[in-house]
């Protein structure tokens, strides 16, 4: 089953619009959230990629799978 989901490539960039991508989803960061405005988005937008990065600094392996392909 195809699903779309919107993704933040850390440390990416390019222009993948209208690109397929596979996507292996190896940790739920947070639910989904209405924020009240940008500044919040932003601040929670920070907080995720903070996250995201000391998971895979304690997974290195997992870091090790992900790829882009050309």
């Amino acid at each position: 089953m195809q699903q779309r989901v919107e993704t933040h490539l850390l440390d990416f960039e390019g222009d993948l619009y209208g690109e397929v991508a596979t996507v292996d989803l190896l940790k739920r960061v947070r639910d989904e959230v209405k924020f009240s405005g940008p500044d919040e988005l932003i601040e929670q937008l920070r907080r995720d990629v903070e996250e995201t990065r000391a998971y895979f600094e304690a997974q290195p392996n997992e870091r090790s799978r992900t790829r882009i392909p050309k």
